[in-house]
């Protein structure tokens, strides 16, 4: 304690009147020093203690004292000295688990923390997280996820009943029912099993931070099938954002699982149809498509061909085009090897073989996507049959003609090598970036009747809606 006394009284001391109003005086009008600071521990006997207030600090406290409890005026939030750290309590409920597939079943398991929020409380995840069969549900439907608690024990179901959220909160519930907390969508496949999930990340509170989903795009490769390779797309697990002209109306849409789709009308989910409208065409480029629906955040795959506006299937209101495809003279998905933004053809395609193609500048259309401008990757050659130490030159169209020179710009990719004649060739690997027509253009310094240009090409680079 830390209360002075008044007196300091010795044997034989009259104790006056005075004196002893100065001794309870200095006790009634300092009377927090009989327990400030503590001294040993205070029992407050299972007894409440109201009007309490937080000791108030501008800055973190440099860690000492474990379980000391303060709160931050610089940022408004509490926090909690654990002897070597600091650690601050949020203000926003979020969810830090996370909906996943372990063997036949779905499970909700600890992800970020062990947290989620459930009609105004915080329930614990258990180390053995709920599963969730498929027993009683239907072949090839959507369900939306919800946990709940029965009794003392965290557990899951699957409903067609919409979700919606939680006013106050922000937390994404069970229309009408805010025991349900929504984990995600899940989808059966025709065998009654559950095929894709879509969990959802995590849980705000209108005063948190909102996300902000820019261009991402990971994973989401595609390639031939490989038992049906003419008629049938994979696509690998992945994630992108949606490609709404307005950055805040993105949302992230996730295969957790590998799909496939056919070149027949789209259905929804894995192994069936991709196409938006119509039967398959011969000689025809297809643009994949990830789509979303918000209501339930299904996501799936869909082919159309059109680069930009594709036909949606009911209530699916989300895009991101992540590929393309081309098709042969028999409706045939022509077979391309994919690695990142690089798709290659398992055959190069000759697209140009001019003989005495002129010095002026001339058109040329590659077999790549149409519809969007891609890096063509062709390999070139230049047969210098008449010409000697001529130049081939190749842009794209929307870059100014210039003539090709060997000492001014815009100079070129391939030189004829010294004196013309039959067997002077040159060649190289050209990296152009196309029109939205699959076009590019090449121009000669000059030409005789016997120069020829050849370009096959490789592949493509396609950025896939990345700015």
């Amino acid at each position: 304690m830390a209360l002075s006394r008044v007196t300091i009284w010795n044997s034989g001391d009259i104790l006056t009147a005075a004196a002893l109003n100065g001794e309870f005086n200095n006790v009634l009008n300092n009377a927090i020093t009989l327990i400030s600071p503590y001294t040993s521990t205070v029992d407050a006997g299972n007894k409440q203690t109201i009007n309490f207030i937080l000791e108030k600090l501008a800055a973190a406290v440099t860690p000492a004292n474990q379980a000391r409890l303060y709160y931050r005026t610089d940022n408004n939030l509490p926090e909690f000295d654990t002897g070597s750290n600091t650690r601050t309590i949020p203000d926003f409920v979020w969810s830090g688990g996370q909906l996943t597939k372990s063997g036949a079943n779905l499970q909700f398991a600890t992800y970020a923390h062990n947290l989620i929020p459930i009609n105004g409380r915080l329930e614990i995840i258990p180390d053995t997280p709920p599963t969730l069969g498929t027993g009683g549900l239907a072949a090839s439907t959507t369900y939306n996820i919800y946990a709940f608690m029965s009794g003392a024990t965290l557990t899951m179901e699957a409903s067609a009943t919409a979700k919606a959220q939680q006013a106050g909160t922000g937390v994404p519930i069970k229309s009408g029912d805010a025991t349900r907390t929504f984990l995600g969508t899940a989808t059966t496949d025709a065998g009654i099993l559950w095929s894709t999930i879509v969990p959802v990340s995590s849980f705000w509170s209108p005063t948190s931070p909102t996300f902000i989903y820019m261009d991402e795009l990971t994973g989401l490769g595609t390639s031939n099938d490989g038992g049906s390779p003419n008629t049938v797309l994979d696509i690998a697990v992945g994630s992108c954002a949606s490609d709404d002209a307005t950055v805040a109306n993105r949302v992230q849409m996730s295969l957790t699982s590998a799909f496939t789709k056919s070149t027949s009308a789209w259905a929804v989910g894995t192994g069936n149809g991709g196409l938006d409208t119509g039967a398959v065409a011969n000689s025809t480029w297809y643009h994949v498509y990830i789509i979303q629906r918000t209501d339930t955040n299904n996501v799936d795959v869909l082919f159309s061909t059109s680069a930009s506006s594709p036909t949606m299937p009911t209530n699916y209101n989300k895009r991101r085009r992540i590929g393309s495809f081309f098709t042969s003279g028999a409706a045939a998905i022509i077979a391309f090897t994919q690695v990142s933004d690089l798709f290659l053809w398992s055959s190069p395609v000759l697209d140009i073989n001019d003989t005495n193609p002129g010095a002026a500048v001339l058109t040329k259309t590659l077999t790549t996507p149409l519809g969007v401008q891609v890096e063509a990757l062709f390999n070139a050659v230049f047969n210098a049959g008449s010409s000697t130490n001529a130049v081939l030159y190749f842009k794209n169209p929307a870059v100014t003609d210039q003539a090709p020179a060997a000492n001014a710009a815009p100079l070129g990719q391939i030189v004829g090598s010294g004196a013309a004649g039959a067997n002077s060739f040159q060649a190289g690997q050209v990296r152009i970036l196309t029109n939205t027509s699959s076009q590019v253009n090449y121009r000669l310094s000059a030409s005789g009747v016997n120069d020829i240009v050849r370009a096959a090409t490789v592949g493509w680079y396609d950025r896939r809606g990345r700015g």
